[in-house]
Formats: C-alpha cells, structure tokens, sequence
C-alpha cells in the first residue's frame, strides 16, 4: 500500500513510533521517515522469532557436542552445522557463506535443533533438552 496524503502518513508513523515494542534503530528509522513524500506499508502475518531460551540451549548444546568430537570452538561447529543444515548464500565477489540462524522462527529454529540433536546421536552424543534431561545430564557429568 503506499500513503502519499501527509496527514495519514504522519497517523501511521505515529502510532508505530508509539509502539512500546518499536527499537531504537527502527525508531530513528522511521523517525526520518517523516520529511518523505511517500510511504509504502506492508502488513505480513507476524512470525516470533527463536526464543531466547532456545539460543541459549542451543549453544549449551554445542559446547557438548564440540567437547564430546574434540571440537574445540563451539563457534566453528555452529558454522559447519548452519552450513550442513540451512545451506549457503554466495556473497557477490567474496564466496558461499552460511545461512544465518538469527532469522529463524521458532518453528524453524525447533527443526534445525532437531536435526542437530540427530547429527549429535549419530556420535553417540546425547543432549538433553527437558529440565529432568538437564538434571541426569548434570549429575552424570559433575567434574
């Protein structure tokens, strides 16, 4: 949709500078937005992104699984299992790099875990995800 009366323009750019969820960039963002002479709106279904307790599970899974192969950066397995898993994007005159896990749903993001947590078994690599999981995992390997 695009706005071009000035009045409605400056009602849209309100409301989402209103917004208590809005960020600081997105602030200043939108906030220059309004000497523009035209706005384009476009409304998607909102898709939350991972949760924080899945980020944080997920690199607690990968200090595991790089500690239980000899891996010693648990920076260098995330690489290889974004690459391994969410495949690659060539960057113009520089290379293939991974895809990003950041974008991730967190529909997608519980996929790509499981397919880690699969990769892991087949190493014999166990990695708990429930509270009673993270307890046994916990007592069994108390140093």
């Amino acid at each position: 949709m695009i706005i071009r009366k000035k009045t409605d323009r400056d009602a849209v750019l309100g409301a989402l500078l209103a917004s208590p969820e809005i960020t600081e960039r997105e602030y200043n963002k939108l906030s220059k937005l309004r000497a523009e002479t035209a706005l384009v709106v476009s409304v998607d279904r909102f898709k939350s992104r991972r949760s924080l307790d899945q980020n944080a599970m997920y690199w607690k899974w990968l200090t595991i699984f790089a500690d239980h192969i000899g891996e010693d950066s648990s920076e260098d397995l995330h690489e290889a299992l974004k690459a391994r898993f969410l495949g690659a994007r060539e960057v113009p005159k520089v290379g293939m790099v991974p895809r990003s896990t950041t974008g991730l749903t967190v529909d997608s993001f519980v996929k790509y875990m499981d397919a880690v947590k699969r990769l892991a078994l087949e190493f014999d690599c166990y990695l708990p995800s429930t509270d009673e999981e993270w307890r046994q995992w916990e007592q069994q390997n108390e140093r």
